[in-house]
């Protein structure tokens, strides 16, 4: 770890926590998250190799065990409340911020096949544009005992910032692919012997009647319209039953009661 102090709102070095802007992933081969707990899971985990922090004087001490565990030749720059907000473009209330490397995330047919070869329960998630809500439906997957995410490109990335502090850092550690192509990616995914189940509130069965498959795929669609036609017609339409006229709940819920219920029945076998 390396201390820098951090003056100039121009400095070069410090230019991925320019601007902050949620849909920028991936332009520079870099994400930005914040805060220490989102921090210190960065530092820990292994798929993305952490660059650098950005952190104001008075949460500079009590981060040090944190930041101890850095690699070598991870530069922490410190900068003042003033100059960070200049920096980001906003008012950054945790003054914590870090930056890390993509990585290679081109997918190929090679990697879809080896993520389903690996798994047994997944969610396909299209869609799903807000980050809060795809954030919790990450963090649910990964409390609940799910294998893994596949999100298409109509999402927003699971590497946005909101994205990351709603999943409390599991983004990091749940295996998750990003397709282009959703319909390539249901197809792949039946033919690797998974059963399809799409939530919809039309479903004609209801989730409590359900038995998942020992191999189970559940899609999510987008909160306005849902999963499409033809996501639809490929999958096993489910309904959790609703009261008191509501038609339906917020789908980052809605995962969370799937994936229980999934969970459950593993746990009875």
């Amino acid at each position: 770890m390396r201390l820098v102090s951090a003056t100039d709102v121009a400095d070069p070095r410090l230019a991925p926590y320019t601007g902050l802007r949620e849909r920028e992933v991936l332009k520079s081969g870099r994400f930005v998250c914040e805060g220490k707990f989102i921090l210190e899971r960065l530092l820990r985990q292994k798929r993305f190799r952490p660059v650098s922090a950005l952190i104001t004087p008075d949460r500079l001490e009590p981060l040090r065990p944190i930041l101890a565990i850095a690699r070598p030749d991870f530069e922490v720059y410190v900068a003042d409340q003033t100059i960070m907000n200049a920096i980001a473009g906003h008012d950054v209330h945790r003054g914590v911020l870090a930056c890390a490397e993509t990585g290679d995330l081109a997918l190929g047919s090679a990697d879809l096949c080896g993520f389903l070869d690996n798994t047994n329960h997944i969610a396909i998630v299209s869609g799903v544009a807000n980050g809060e809500n795809l954030g919790a439906i990450i963090r649910n997957a990964a409390g609940l005992g799910m294998d893994g995410l596949i999100v298409d490109a109509r999402s927003i990335h699971p590497l946005s910032r909101r994205a990351i502090r709603v999943s409390m850092g599991t983004v990091f550690t749940l295996p998750w692919l990003r397709v282009e192509d959703p319909g390539v990616a249901l197809a792949e995914t039946k033919r690797a012997g998974f059963a399809l189940y799409g939530l919809t509130p039309s479903g004609g069965t209801v989730i409590d009647a359900v038995r998942f498959a020992d191999k189970s795929a559940v899609l999510f669609g987008e909160e306005a319209h849902g999963l499409s036609a033809g996501a639809l017609d490929a999958t096993l339409p489910l309904a959790i039953p609703m009261a008191r006229d509501v038609d339906s709940l917020n789908v980052a819920a809605t995962s969370a009661i799937v994936f229980h219920a999934m969970r459950a029945q593993r746990a009875d076998h």
